[in-house]
């Protein structure tokens, strides 16, 4: 009786806790919170719960949709914690559908690209492999490595495409398509459609053509062979000294040139921003103001220096921000001034949501801008609930 008591205020405290941020969420997001504190509740630890969560090979949702009756799941968890019946209604109206779930995990394909743009590679490997005539073999990838607090957003992934796998090593996680079909496909069509905007989009054209010569099995002679090592010399970081040696007499293929392009969607802006740009909150000494502290807020998009053009049309794009060339080798767009961050940035970011770890950030930062805009930060109580958003920003964050 005892236990039931004590499983009973665990919950209503937890209740307390949870509801105001179950009110601000979607439901998707209510759901999990929901199910979260039911697993705490019932004594599984948070260490547990983020580890299950971490090696589901399918997202959370996916386990709780099509592997288990969601009714008698939950009244399974619930019910030994004495909740009232007006919780559980309450419950049942926060799951959503099938159909709702469905939608919810769909990316916009102009997202995927502008990801895709910031944090995808395309790679052609060659390696020793004495079994074949030329002996070497080769393999083709296309790769997405992000740390586990995206694993949701590789999922996401994994679930448009439809093909390849994730794979999770320490704090590491990634996305991978190696199949031949499924890259010709699936993968290259998406970007044929829905082109990369980048540099990485001449990589993208010669991984094309070293997809094209694998699926007519013509890496299995000398002369296809050279012509794919030929391919690789002009992607990414080009040969290695191994291969130097090997194919000394390789001229690399020409690599194309990527003009300039205009931004043409809004969401692949959203998904490039997800992958590229940061949020930041910065409190600093200074002796003309009251409190001795001053607080600045800065959006910024950093990009190598080949892709200039592309950034210095995010001004215009944006309607704010300028650019900056501070290391030679990168290209900055940095937006300061709190008026554009509260009239454009924040406003875009609302309609066009981030959507990986990365939008956590982003609800901090814009929580800092309303209280600046409401002039909070010049007051002691602003200016600490300030730092402690901040805390939490970024490299502060636990999860």
């Amino acid at each position: 009786m005892n236990k039931m008591k004590k499983l009973k205020n665990n919950f209503n405290r937890l209740w307390v806790m949870a509801e105001p941020v179950l009110k601000e969420r979607s439901r998707a997001y209510r759901m999990l919170v929901i199910v979260i504190l039911a697993l705490i509740i019932n004594g599984l630890s948070i260490s547990v719960i983020v580890t299950l969560c971490l090696r589901a090979s399918e997202p959370i949702w996916d386990l709780l949709f099509y592997y288990g009756n969601l009714l008698g799941l939950y009244f399974d968890i619930f019910a030994p914690a004495g909740i009232t019946l007006s919780h559980m209604s309450l419950l049942i109206s926060l799951v959503p559908s099938k159909e709702e779930f469905s939608d919810n995990q769909k990316l916009n394909p102009y997202f995927i690209t502008g990801f895709s743009d910031a944090e995808s590679s395309f790679g052609v490997g060659v390696c020793n492999n004495n079994n074949l005539k030329t002996g070497k073999d080769v393999n083709v990838s296309f790769k997405i490595h992000l740390h586990t607090k995206d694993l949701e957003l590789l999922n996401k992934f994994k679930s448009f495409f439809g093909v390849g796998g994730i794979y999770v090593k320490d704090n590491s996680a990634t996305y991978a398509v190696r199949s031949i079909n499924d890259l010709a496909n699936k993968i290259i069509p998406h970007f044929d459609k829905y082109p990369l905007l980048t540099q990485k989009r001449a990589d993208f054209e010669l991984f094309k053509l070293a997809v094209e010569l694998l699926s007519k099995k013509e890496h299995l002679s000398e002369e296809g062979l050279c012509k794919i090592v030929s391919i690789k010399a002009s992607m990414n970081k080009g040969l290695s000294s191994e291969l130097v040696e090997s194919f000394p007499n390789i001229t690399p293929i020409d690599r194309p040139q990527v003009k300039a392009t205009e931004i043409y969607d809004p969401s692949w802006l959203a998904g490039f921003v997800e992958g590229e740009a940061c949020f930041y909150v910065g409190i600093f000494k200074s002796s003309t103001h009251k409190l001795g502290r001053v607080v600045s807020l800065k959006f910024q998009i950093t990009q190598d220096s080949r892709d200039a053009t592309l950034m210095k049309s995010l001004g215009c794009y944006l309607g704010c921000g300028r650019n900056k060339n501070p290391r030679g080798s990168v290209e900055d767009f940095v937006v300061e001034k709190l008026s554009d961050i509260t009239e454009k940035i924040i406003p875009f970011f609302d309609k066009y949501p981030l959507l990986g770890a990365k939008s956590r950030d982003y609800t901090d930062f814009k929580k800092v801008a309303m209280i600046m805009k409401d002039k909070g930060h010049l007051t002691e109580e602003g200016l600490e609930q300030i730092r402690l958003i901040k805390s939490g920003m970024n490299w502060g964050r636990s999860v």
